[in-house]
């Protein structure tokens, strides 16, 4: 959370944790060391092809997820398969052994308590008085450079979302009541429905022209840098491509050390000045 870049655990980009990941070939490590001169199982069960498909075919999925789906942060597009991996792992001969012991059940109320600390000071929503903390801290280690990372980590979340809306507010009319969004993530366009009921956005592509954004009623769109950044273009000449002004930009730090992020307000010039397509 206070790395470099300042990236933080969300519901966004969550998986299935370090812990887990650390906590499974402990316990099957542990799994096979008590199941030492234990007699073994016997003779498979009847049903035995039923039971190693329900077993065994969540990890060919597994392969086969791995093998279509290339977006990054996909622990969390991942986590419908983790109950059905699990079985595999945990009806493993000596498991019942494993889990009688002391240890393994305390490391692993260890492990959901670390879960839950991670959930109260999470940076988008902490479950803790942060801001109150981090001035306290600030008064009485005014030089500490983690103190000052952490305030930044913090601020940045809880101050991003309000100065974008205000800062929408002042520059687009209040009568405008549908609104164009080119984003190549579109992480902005909540903040863009307040007051809730009162606007629509409506998603802009690259390869859509002026003539056709106002076939769609359009006058105002917020263009987002990195949708800029993939047509490899700047915001002027894009706006001007399409019958645009640049109005207004508004600019915002996520990244600690990283350029900040741009956002473009552009109006839509009058169908008798626009450029033909």
């Amino acid at each position: 959370m206070l790395s470099k870049n300042l990236h933080g655990v969300a519901e966004g980009n969550a998986g299935i944790g370090m812990a887990i990941c650390l906590f499974l070939p402990l316990t099957i490590l542990a799994a096979w060391w008590y199941r030492r001169g234990q007699p073994s199982a016997g003779a498979p069960p009847r049903d035995w092809v039923v039971v190693g498909l329900v077993k065994y075919a969540p990890w060919g999925l597994l392969v086969l997820f791995l093998a279509k789906v290339g977006t990054y942060e996909n622990a969390r597009q991942f986590a419908p398969y983790y109950p059905f991996l699990f079985p595999s792992l945990l009806t493993i001969r000596g498991q019942t052994l494993v889990s009688r012991r002391i240890w393994w059940q305390r490391l692993g109320i260890a492990m959901m308590l670390f879960a839950a600390f991670l959930l109260v000071i999470s940076r988008t929503r902490p479950l803790f008085p942060a801001q109150t903390v981090l001035d306290w801290l600030k008064k009485e280690r005014p030089s500490s450079h983690l103190v000052a990372r952490a305030a930044f980590a913090f601020d940045v979340r809880s101050a991003v979302g309000p100065q974008f809306r205000s800062w929408v507010e002042n520059n687009l009319p209040a009568a405008e009541t549908t609104v164009g969004l080119a984003s190549a993530s579109c992480l902005i366009e909540p903040d863009l429905w307040f007051p809730y009921g009162h606007r629509a956005v409506e998603r802009i592509s690259p390869g859509d022209t002026g003539p056709e954004l106002r076939a769609k009623k359009l006058h105002w769109i917020l263009v987002e840098g990195g949708f800029l950044s993939a047509l490899k273009t700047d915001p002027a000449t894009w706006a001007d491509k399409i019958g645009a002004d640049v109005v207004s930009e508004f600019k915002y730090q996520l990244l600690a050390g990283q350029p900040p992020e741009v956002i473009y307000l552009i109006r839509l010039r009058p169908s008798s000045v626009a450029p033909p397509a």
